[in-house]
């Protein structure tokens, strides 16, 4: 990429970006890469406390056990670390708790229309991608990301069967006619300049869009200036959008931010239609849960 994500620094010296590739050269490493520190600094490190909370989110949604199971496949892989969440979940990572709940939230939005085409900027190890593909079929699944997190995807992905075919990126090129754009945490941690360009190359162009953002790096505003400048939003009307704020039992995934989760309706004219928030509720406490 030709700018570098803000909590990283230059790829191709920072710690994140060597584990993802000597996890991709090396199937000894791969085995366990989701216990490696250098990684869980980045990613994999929703605490067992987190993931409770997550697991109570998530019995809000009807889900049968083999939908379940289906899940749960998303911990055969680079060794995940699991603990005992109880019924209907049995052992289970707290990181695919997560992503169970973020794809709930997705089909719970926006299942209803097709969601052909699907973007993701920042794409973790794919772990997203596989979880929605357990809910719904896509055409495409395009992921932007680091050109190391990108490999490391490819070679995550293959161990599973995808219906679609699944695209990477390492660059914000433009790509139009987009159902659904996806985006947690990612997008905020970016540089201001690449956020202009992911918003006018993909954001601008997705009819729906479901982000999490870093609380204070990206704000709502700061999304809404970006759809006035670009012709997506009338500010003569911005005053009178419809904002809709959604109470959620979801947790941060940081005892000391506030994340805000955003559902983007995108109509594909001149403004944007609707605009909910769903403001995930910081916990505290502890929670024993047996490995």
């Amino acid at each position: 990429m030709n700018e570098d994500w803000n909590c990283l620094g230059e790829e191709s010296k920072n710690p994140y970006s060597q584990i993802c590739i000597e996890a991709v050269e090396s199937d000894d490493v791969f085995k366990n890469f989701k216990k490696d520190p250098r990684y869980t600094a980045i990613l994999e490190h929703v605490s067992v406390e987190q993931g409770k909370l997550y697991a109570e989110d998530i019995l809000d949604y009807e889900i049968d056990s083999d939908l379940i199971s289906s899940f749960k496949e998303n911990d055969t892989v680079g060794g995940s670390s699991i603990f005992n969440f109880g019924e209907p979940f049995g052992r289970i990572s707290p990181s695919t708790l997560r992503y169970i709940q973020n794809a709930l939230d997705i089909s719970y939005f926006f299942g209803e229309g097709e969601l052909n085409k699907i973007v993701e900027i920042g794409g973790g190890y794919g772990g997203l991608c596989k979880t929605i593909n357990c809910l719904c079929d896509f055409g495409e699944y395009h992921i932007y990301d680091m050109e190391a997190a990108s490999k490391l995807q490819e070679k995550y992905l293959s161990y599973f069967e995808i219906d679609g075919k699944v695209i990477h990126h390492s660059e914000p090129e433009e790509l139009k006619d987009i159902d659904l754009l996806i985006s947690n945490y990612a997008y905020s941690e970016l540089g201001e300049k690449l956020q202009d360009l992911y918003y006018n190359n993909v954001i601008k162009n997705s009819k729906k869009v479901y982000m999490i953002l870093n609380k204070g790096q990206v704000s709502r505003e700061i999304l809404l200036k970006r759809a006035e400048s670009s012709g997506r939003c009338d500010p003569k009307r911005q005053a009178t959008f419809p904002f809709t704020f959604i109470k959620s039992k979801g947790p941060s995934t940081s005892t000391n931010s506030c994340f805000q989760s955003i559902f983007i309706s995108l109509k594909m004219i001149s403004f944007l239609e609707t605009f909910a928030f769903k403001y995930l509720n910081l916990f505290s406490g502890s929670i024993d849960l047996a490995e």
